[in-house]
């Protein structure tokens, strides 16, 4: 086939059956279809191959069992992502490989070839606007229109965040000011819930009069559309106060955490504010982040931008260059559900400036700073919002605006870890090694088993070695590897504090490590990573001649 193919259809020469099946019913649905049993005798099956996948509109790859362990469907399934056409199907239950397992792919294990079956009619329809629109690079050509104008969405286009009821702390001592206590103590943590942005706080009239009496929750989730509930009561145990905390899936009524707070009963009202922050630290940040993040990535379809913008934290977090090009993608289509969603478009110029800073991703500038304007002008007082456009600036390489968005984010919630990140990034970018410790620290303190912390100790060996300490930068660099032992720029850190103290093995091992982690990166893209990372030239210099020391010495032995 010399023309220009609709489809190119990759697969596992075992189910050869199967996507005979497929290309058939598309070439009754009008595409033309590329599949190697098209191959004419004589052609060069690599080239032509190669060209069909380039030029295919749409690559429907076909995962199972075999095709998974497949090199080649896997490099036929990478290349499509990187071109924005990746249209995946499963044709029998199979773990696919895990930079896929958050791209959209639709169950077509029972299919037999029923073109009436609904489960392939919405597949069918998939496929064709990705053969109408798309193309290599067209993600980028037909990108969202991000001007003020944009049609508004609807509000469970625009979010679609769970809402989360809290329930009014009880007191089991029978103590008048341990009941005021635990009122108080419900609207503190109210508030600080409320800063966090991982859920819609609510706090109805209906359940507050049911104080003290049994709450029927299930009825008041199916009411409030609540997804969970947080519980609590106090009581005394002899100089100690202690507070039981549990967080329930709203309409099971299903317990999903649970945590206990003792504390000596010296001053109640200091006890109430570090007690709210703790735990509002620990519902919010730590546990209904962790929920919902699971939640999108079981969710096979119907995403709300919320959704997709959860997708993008969880599969960039994983620090790869494949994992953070899905990433953005993801952002990418949480803005084309809701043009008017302000995380859409600050998360995707996050995720966008990442991948430069990280690997070195090109980078379009224009459409980094106009997803960063269009957020801010949709919500400039959305703390969340504000994090990821700081982020985005200190990436960018715009640390003084990066400062003022962490600025403003932190008066907004001032007891969110998050922006003490963005606020050390920036100052680290400024060359203020000091102040970037300092707000790494406070980071730390305040929610100690975030997701992001990896780079928050990627950020300290940065600010370490910049200041000249090398033994604190290994201890921060072997941290972030023991959370997160597939960031290359930890292994990378790792070769290179290692050369500097004399430590030749760890250096060699760290070398491999990085090499095996991102075999695609040449050390002239380590090298120009780490120009971008530190702000001083002289340090980065040095950083680079290291790395380019220890590399020199395993080339030749690998």
């Amino acid at each position: 086939m010399t023309a220009t193919p609709d489809i190119f259809l990759s697969y596992n020469r075992e189910d050869q059956a199967v996507a005979r099946r497929f290309a058939e019913a598309f070439e009754r649905q009008g595409f033309k279809v590329w599949w190697d049993a098209t191959l004419r005798s004589g052609e060069a099956y690599d080239q032509v191959t190669e060209r069909a996948l380039k030029s295919a509109k749409a690559v429907v790859v076909l995962w199972s069992k075999r095709s998974v362990e497949s090199r080649w469907v896997r490099a036929e399934a990478t290349l499509a992502d990187r071109n924005k056409t990746l249209v995946p199907a499963m044709i029998e239950p199979c773990d696919r490989p895990i930079m896929f397992e958050l791209t959209q792919t639709a169950d077509l294990s029972h299919w037999q070839g029923d073109v009436n079956d609904p489960a392939w009619c919405a597949y069918v329809a998939d496929v064709r606007r990705f053969v109408e629109r798309s193309g290599p690079g067209a993600a980028e050509a037909h990108a969202p229109a991000i001007a003020s104008s944009a049609p508004a969405s609807s509000a469970s286009e625009r979010g679609g965040e769970p809402n989360l009821v809290v329930l009014p702390i009880a007191s089991r001592s029978g103590l008048p000011e341990d009941e005021a206590f635990a009122a108080d103590l419900t609207s503190e943590v109210i508030a600080e819930l409320s800063q966090h942005g991982w859920a819609k706080v609510i706090t109805p009239v209906a359940v507050a009069a049911q104080h003290g009496a049994a709450v029927d929750l299930r009825a008041v989730a199916r009411e409030l559309d609540a997804r969970y509930a947080m519980r609590a009561h106090i009581r005394r145990i002899g100089t100690s106060l202690r507070l039981m905390v549990e967080l329930l899936e709203a309409d099971a009524g299903r317990i999903v955490w649970t945590q206990k707070y003792d504390r000596p009963l010296e001053d109640l009202a200091a006890l109430e504010e570090s007690l709210a922050i703790e735990v509002a630290s620990h519902v919010g940040e730590q546990q209904i982040s962790r929920f919902e993040f699971e939640r999108a990535a079981r969710k096979s379809g119907g995403w709300s931008a919320w959704e997709r913008a959860l997708r993008s934290l969880a599969s960039g977090a994983h620090a790869s260059s494949d994992s953070v090009r899905v990433g953005i993608e993801e952002a990418r289509q949480a803005s084309l559900i809701a043009p008017d969603y302000a995380r859409a478009h600050a998360q995707l110029a996050a995720w966008l400036t990442y991948g430069f800073y990280l690997f070195g991703i090109e980078l379009a500038r224009d459409e980094v700073r106009a997803r960063i304007k269009r957020a801010v002008d949709l919500d400039s007082n959305d703390p969340w919002v504000l994090r990821q456009v700081s982020t985005a600036s200190s990436a960018i390489g715009d640390p003084r605006t990066a400062l003022r968005f962490a600025k403003r984010a932190l008066e907004l919630a001032p007891h969110v870890a998050h922006a003490y990140f963005c606020l050390a990034w920036a100052h680290l970018s400024l060359g203020q090694y000091a102040e970037a410790i300092a707000e790494l620290d406070t980071d730390q303190r305040l929610s100690p088993r975030a997701f992001y912390l990896y780079m928050s100790q990627y950020l300290r060996v940065l600010a370490h070695f910049s200041a000249g300490r090398l033994e604190a930068a290994r201890e921060a660099v072997d941290r972030s590897l023991e959370l997160n032992v597939n960031f290359v720029l930890a292994h990378k850190w790792k070769a290179i504090v290692s050369t500097r103290l004399g430590e030749r093995e760890e250096a060699h091992q760290a070398v491999r490590d990085m090499r095996a982690t991102e075999p695609s990166l040449t050390l002239e893209e380590h090298a120009a990573q780490i120009a971008r990372s530190l702000p001083d030239p002289a340090r980065a210099a040095d950083a680079v001649a290291a790395l380019r020391q220890i590399h020199a010495e395993v080339e030749p032995a690998s």
